[in-house]
């Protein structure tokens, strides 16, 4: 199993000594029609509920914005009577969430580096590495990514949206997972309501891992890497990043011999 990361000659890490940082907002709007996916981040959830019982934790965890911007349209809200730790309800209307931007790291998970090369037609190379150095990889970048952004902070560039952003608190958190080919949005009812409750505690952790199955080609292994002040999470204001590399000695490259 590798993770093999597709891209054009030209910016292929030994012609460009360079690694590009994605976030959400990039994938939504960039001119590349083979990566645009203008609903990156983004989940509906449509409320069909006639006189149920909801718990009050479900209920209050669907009205929570989930690091999202949430637009709500109600149609009908209707308290009609509380049990214990339940509410009745007639509840109709769509919830939309669309998750803040986050610096994410996209990258194909397959079984031969050489599949890659069908899965991307307007690039022209790919570098790799063994899906059992995930952690030496993200690690790296990691730490690449960490130095480029204090670095630019302390040279007055805005990164992101918050204001004076204090480098002596910065810190770097990266969480990794394959890609949850799936629906963007949800039905609920009186029907499935009570079984989908798992689910819909989980959806909020995976928003940023969610595509529709046409995306499925792609195979994709994502990294997003979290900044926090102290322990506010900060919001990139940027769409993209070039970083200095520092992963060549442990990635390999078609069709050349590399030590790891």
């Amino acid at each position: 199993m590798f993770l093999v990361k597709s891209c054009s000659q030209r910016y292929n890490i030994p012609n460009s000594k360079t690694v590009k940082i994605g976030t959400l907002h990039e994938y939504r709007e960039t001119e590349s029609l083979q990566i645009l996916d203008k609903e990156e981040g983004f989940f509906d959830i449509l409320f069909d509920i006639k006189d149920k019982y909801i718990e009050t934790d479900l209920f209050n965890f669907l009205n929570y914005s989930h690091n999202s911007h949430l637009s709500a349209y109600v149609k009908k809200l209707h308290f009609k009577d509380n049990y214990d730790n339940y509410i009745r309800v007639d509840y109709e209307g769509k919830y939309s969430w669309n998750n803040n931007n986050r610096f994410i790291f996209c990258i194909s998970k397959l079984n031969s580096h050489e599949e890659s090369t069908s899965i991307f037609p307007d690039y022209d190379d790919y570098w790799y590495i063994s899906f059992f150095k995930k952690q030496n990889l993200i690690k790296s970048l990691e730490i690449a990514l960490f130095n480029d952004v204090k670095f630019r902070i302390q040279n007055g560039e805005k990164i992101f949206t918050k204001q004076d952003v204090n480098v002596n608190q910065l810190t770097i958190k990266s969480h990794s997972q394959d890609i949850i080919y799936s629906d963007r949005s949800l039905y609920l009812d009186n029907h499935n309501m009570d079984s989908m409750k798992d689910k819909i505690m989980g959806i909020f952790q995976d928003i940023k891992y969610l595509k529709p199955d046409n995306f499925k080609k792609e195979s994709e292994f994502r990294i997003v890497f979290d900044f926090y002040e102290e322990n506010q999470l900060l919001i990139p204001a940027v769409k993209s990043l070039i970083i200095k590399e520092n992963i060549l000695e442990i990635i390999k490259f078609p069709n050349k011999v590399n030590q790891t």
